[in-house]
Parts: structure tokens; sequence; C-alpha cells
């Protein structure tokens, strides 16, 4: 983060005793963001001119809500907006917050809907591959916007079955676990592999997600931030021409994941708890462990594929499973088999090779083509 210019102001003073007034790094880190993207990294300024010219300083976070209402959702500017809002509070500082809070888009939260399987495939058909990663990240996860401020390498821990095992908001009260689909794996694993061919050197302490990658020329990793998040797949919304959406860029994805597993008849509790939704969960309940929530997902995962291809492939893969499950027989059953074979075949070879009707019961007896 880059750090806020201050003079040495009263109001610089002013807003260093404010950000270190905010209980965790990572709120502090979220509001300076706000304060680089609304107020040009000057928030001290910002407070001078609202003491001296309140409808100036209000203008100007009007003027910033106009230039960005179609490029960022509803959610995002009011969490920008809670940011300054807090700011002034903390300072005596009085605005018309009503105005302001007014003036921003509206937060929908009963008439959006999920992307559907087709607008999802025509974005990840378009796309490079650090987006086709955080395309199937967000369908095959579930998770909020605001996990990107957090993730790093090592919150993503490969497994054997082919899955990942993803950790949301890791140290903070609000972390869970959760999985993501092999199809997203695969991406994951070509993702750090650009990137090292960049010239990066991954640690577990690196960005899940970083800033564009500079193929031609190495630059050190930044982490994708949730702004930067909107910014790109507003771009790609309207690269393939879904530019009036009734679903919400990133957070569709949300409702894709989970209307597709709830499609799919998976169980609501299970998930409830995949989501991070624990508040709801009645502790009279069984909470499934995380062994068995894997399991569940494994066999709900091809749900939340967006690559055809994919599909088809845990498919074979399944088919693959039940046949050898299915066809298990021990080792005196399959040496008994044999013998009997064998013998069967001796005896049609010393036939008559004319005999017809010989070869006929032969080939009916062992179902051979």
């Amino acid at each position: 983060m880059t750090p806020i210019t201050v003079t040495a102001t009263a109001e610089a003073k002013e807003v260093q005793l404010f950000l270190k007034s905010l209980h965790t790094d990572k709120t502090r880190e979220v509001y300076q963001r706000a304060y680089k993207l609304v107020l040009d990294n000057r928030p001290d300024e910002f407070l001078a001119l609202a003491r001296t010219n309140k409808k100036e300083a209000e203008d100007k976070v009007l003027t910033w809500i106009f230039d960005h209402q179609d490029k960022l959702s509803g959610s995002t500017i009011r969490t920008w907006l809670t940011a300054i809002r807090s700011l002034c509070d903390f300072n005596e500082v009085v605005f018309n917050w009503k105005k302001i809070i007014k003036s921003s888009p509206y937060v929908s939260k009963a008439h959006d809907r999920a992307p559907t399987l087709k607008e999802v495939q025509q974005l990840y058909n378009v796309s490079n591959t650090r987006m086709k990663f955080v395309i199937t990240l967000l369908a095959s996860s579930g998770i909020r916007a605001g996990a990107f401020d957090y993730f790093t390498v090592r919150d993503l821990k490969l497994l054997a079955e082919g899955i990942g095992l993803l950790t949301v908001y890791r140290d903070e009260n609000e972390e869970y676990q959760t999985f993501v689909s092999t199809e997203c794996v695969e991406h994951f694993k070509a993702y750090l592999s650009e990137r090292e061919r960049a010239g990066e050197k991954i640690t577990d302490n690196s960005p899940l997600v970083r800033q564009e990658v500079n193929l031609a020329e190495y630059t050190e990793p930044r982490k994708l931030t949730v702004y930067a998040l909107e910014k790109m797949l507003y771009y790609q919304w309207h690269r393939i021409g879904i530019v009036d959406r009734d679903f919400k860029q990133v957070h569709g994805f949300r409702k894709f994941y989970k209307t597709h597993l709830e499609n799919s008849s998976m169980k609501t509790i299970q998930i409830e708890q995949l989501m991070g939704h624990t508040s709801g969960l009645s502790a009279n309940y069984h909470r499934p462990t995380i062994e068995e929530m894997k399991k569940e997902y494994i066999q709900y995962q091809n749900a939340l594929l967006i690559n055809e291809a994919t599909e088809a492939k845990n498919d074979i893969a399944k088919l693959r499973e039940e046949y050898q499950t299915r066809n298990m027989v021990s080792k005196d059953d399959l040496q008994d088999f044999k013998q009997s074979f064998m013998r069967e075949m001796v005896s049609f070879f010393n036939l008559d090779r004319g005999d017809k009707e010989i070869k006929e019961q032969f080939l009916a007896k062992y179902k051979v083509n």
C-alpha cells in the first residue's frame, strides 16, 4: 500500500491518529486505499477543505461517485464512502451524508440474479490465464470479493484428489475453509508457471492473484485488490457485450455457486458452511467436518465447472473408478477364471476350425464380439 502523503499540519496528525485507532491492519489498509482512490491520497487536505468549505468538499465526493457509478458496484462505492465518513466522524466534521448516500448507486439485494453458465463461459472463453484462474476461483468457491484483500499463495493448498483447500480471511475472526474445483487448480498451476517465467519467485507469502504480470519486464508483485478486481470484471463483461447486467459483476459468482450446488441437490447445511455462513447454522444440527465436506464437494463439483472439457474429463475419471470398484475380484477368483479360460482355449484350438457351431458356442459363452 502506498503511504498516505501528509504534511505537518493539524489535519495530518488527525489522520494519523484516526488510522491508529482502527482495530485491524486490514481495515487500515482498506481505508487507506479509499483515501487514495477518492481523495487523491490527501485526506488531510480534504479535512482542511471540509472545515473551510463544506459544500466544496461534499461536491468533491459527489463528483467521484458520479464518475465511478458505471464502473464500480454500489457496494464497493459505499465501502469507500464508509472509510471517508469514519474519518470525518472521528474528527467531528459534519457532512450531509444522507444526500451523499442517496446519490450513490443502489445496492440491490432482492432482484439481482446469478449469471448463467453460458454467460460465464463467454467470459471464460475470452480470458487470459490469470483471468481464467480468477473466474474459476470465484465460481468454484463462492467467496466474497473482499477475500482478495487477504489471499496469499499459502491460502490455496492442493489436495491429492485434484481439488484445492482454500483458507478464506486467514487470521481473522471470520476465517473459514472451503474448496476449489479441479478446473481451478489446473488454472492456478498454469498461472503460477506464467508468473515464474516472468521472473517472479513464488513464496507462501506471494499474492494469490497479483496485478498484471509484464512478461517482458518483471516488476515487484502487488496483490490484486477488490477495486482492481471490479474494474477487471467490468471491462471483461463489456468486452463480450454484456453491458446492461441484472447481476453483480463479482458477487454474481457467489450466487452462481449457491444456485448450482442447490440445483445439484447438495445439502443446504453443507453449502452454507462452504460459503462461510456460520451464524445461521444452529448448534443443534450436525456441523460437517472438513473431510465430510471434501467428499461432498468432490461429488458435486461438476455443477461448478465452466469448461465442458473439464467436466467430461471428471466424468470419465468417475466412471473409471466405478468400473474398477464393481469389477474387483479376489486373486483366487481371478486365477480360477484364467485356468478355466485356458482349458477352454486349448479345447477350442484342438477342434476342427471349420466347426462353426462350436465356435459360435465358445464366442457366446465368453461374450466375445
